[in-house]
């Protein structure tokens, strides 16, 4: 047995997974050599860097310049719909298949999130097979259907601890922002752009929904976006 699980960290990386994974027995499949050691290493990283991030959130201030400028320009409020295009890190992708091997993921996040890790230890070939495209059509393979996660929750957090947008939208929210005038552009990071198009209509509905903020609104649309 790995001398690791006998490590402090080790304590607290399977209270992150007794709190994310249910009743997930992580000992028992690392011990059976279920479990890739990279795996292993870039959960426990995750670990790490929540337990820094708890102590450094107790600092007043951090990551809240919105709280600041309000103090100082009590006038500050949302002009501009605001627009999010995520990364691949927050660019949440759910299974929307109800047969074969991901049908108890139905609806569920096979990545970005911790239920990813949970489908690739519950049948890592099976989320691969819903995870890779097909080789001639560059869509999703016979029996399986896997799209973009939706809405503001889907880009706040990779997973638990690990934020992205979080900070941004709880900023915008402090001047006034909200579901209305702040909106995320999810897509399949894995499609190619004409795919976009072609499956999901991706451009063609950013499009319209910009021109339709502009006519309601009169004012421009602010996108604001990232790489990774």
């Amino acid at each position: 047995m790995d001398s690791k699980f006998h490590d402090t960290s080790f304590t607290d990386f399977q209270n992150l997974l007794n709190s994310n994974f249910g009743d997930l027995d992580f000992y028992n499949l690392y011990s059976q050599n279920l479990v890739p050691e990279d795996i292993y290493k870039k959960v426990l990283s995750i670990v790490s860097f929540r337990d820094a991030q708890n102590q450094s959130s107790k600092v007043s201030g951090l990551f809240e310049p919105a709280k600041t400028l309000k103090k100082s320009f009590s006038s500050l409020k949302p002009k501009y719909h605001v627009v999010i295009v995520p990364g691949i890190f927050t660019s949440g992708l759910e299974n929307w298949h109800t047969e074969g091997c991901m049908n108890s993921f139905f609806r569920r996040r096979i990545w970005g999130s911790t239920s990813m890790f949970n489908a690739i230890l519950a049948n890592k070939q099976c989320w691969m097979k819903n995870m890779l495209l097909d080789e001639e059509s560059g869509l999703d393979p016979p029996g399986t259907r896997v799209r973009a996660t939706i809405g503001l929750e889907a880009v706040e957090y990779f997973m638990t601890g690990y934020w992205v947008w979080a900070k941004i939208i709880d900023n915008l929210s402090e001047i006034g922002y909200d579901n209305q005038n702040m909106h995320v552009a999810s897509y399949d990071w894995r499609l190619a752009f004409s795919d976009l198009e072609t499956r999901d209509s991706y451009f063609t509905n950013l499009k319209i929904q910009i021109e339709s903020f502009k006519r309601v609104k009169k004012e421009k649309t602010v996108l604001v976006s990232h790489s990774m």
